[in-house]
């Protein structure tokens, strides 16, 4: 099995520090977020992977050294990695953009930018280009090829106006974001993870950290429906690109992450099982089916991968270095 893993960080111990001295809610109100940035440079990188047996005999194939990757994906033999990292001094430019690497060496071969990403954090492809759940403006966008907009969703203008500091949130949309920082308690869903459903490509789905829920957007008529709620600090939801019969009944999965579960689902969302708890996980940044019959999570706050069976008994374990935070794994064949 192969995959691919994003590390936000390389240098956690300058965002951890960060965190601890800028969460005012977290203690009292259990509300994660900072209301300002962190401008350290916290490095990061991308990391080939490949394991035969075991997730505990991951051999690391090649590496990229980068400032803060956040989603990946790949396609057509390239790796794709959304960036986003703020400037150095406060009213200076962020580095948004998604960032095209050759999978054979991981040169970097080009850059696709817009200026609707903002703390961007999910990346997925499209038939007509690249969806980006924009985290800082509440919203998710879709681009072609040539950085047009073709598709947007503010969840400002959907019943989503109050950050967690109780303030309404008015946006410009018409501006360059990039120019300005929005920190996660400025935001008012902090949205990401959005992808399509199917090729149809009417519904996507998205997860919401802030209100800890799932929801499904009807393209068509512009309206969404929360299919899950009351998760914590939820992040990615994915598809099942491997079902057996072994996992028939799972077709999506989703990390509901300060909750320390991974949440599998059928074709009608329904929870079928609830993978993990505080005394196995401890923040759950992301988790999915492998191609191996089993459930791969990153169980970040423990600094390893976790391969479970489908019914959550776990496998094997592979630990990373404790000073990196993950944000993504992904397999591809």
């Amino acid at each position: 099995m192969k995959f691919v893993i994003s590390f936000l960080a390389t240098e956690f111990n300058l965002l951890k520090k960060f965190w601890s001295e800028k969460e005012i809610l977290r203690e009292k109100q259990g509300i994660v977020g900072t209301a300002e940035v962190c401008r350290d440079n916290v490095g990061g990188a991308i990391y080939l992977c490949e394991t035969y047996n075991k997730i505990e005999d991951t051999n690391i194939t090649a590496i990229k050294q980068m400032r803060s990757p956040y989603g990946i994906l790949i396609y057509q033999n390239y790796i794709y990695a959304m960036i986003n990292r703020p400037g150095a001094n406060n009213g200076d430019l962020r580095e948004e953009y998604i960032l095209k690497l050759s999978m054979d060496n991981l040169t970097e071969v080009n850059k696709l930018e817009n200026r609707l990403f903002s703390h961007s954090h999910s990346l997925t492809k499209t038939s007509k280009g690249y969806m980006v759940a924009s985290s800082g403006l509440d919203l998710i966008v879709e681009v072609d090829e040539e950085e047009k907009i073709v598709w947007e969703y503010w969840f400002t203008d959907h019943g989503y106006q109050l950050t967690p500091l109780q303030q309404n949130r008015r946006i410009e949309k018409n501006i360059d974001h990039r120019k300005y920082d929005y920190s996660t308690l400025h935001q008012t869903t902090h949205v990401n993870s959005a992808q399509y459903l199917n090729d149809e490509e009417r519904y996507v789905a998205a997860v919401l950290f802030h209100p800890g829920e799932l929801v499904i957007i009807d393209k068509k008529i512009k309206k969404f429906e929360i299919i899950l709620k009351n998760m914590k600090c939820s992040h990615h939801f994915h598809n099942n690109d491997f079902q057996t019969h072994k996992s028939k009944n799972n077709k999506y999965i989703i990390s509901n992450t300060f909750a320390n579960k991974v949440l599998l689902l059928d074709e009608k969302f329904k929870v079928t099982k609830e993978i993990g708890d505080s005394n196995t996980l401890n923040w759950v940044q992301d988790a999915i089916y492998t191609s191996r019959d089993t459930i791969l999570i990153a169980d970040s706050n423990n600094n390893r991968l976790v391969e479970t069976d489908m019914e959550g008994r776990i496998i094997s374990t592979w630990l990373y270095d404790t000073n990196f935070r993950i944000f993504q794994v992904c397999e591809y064949q």
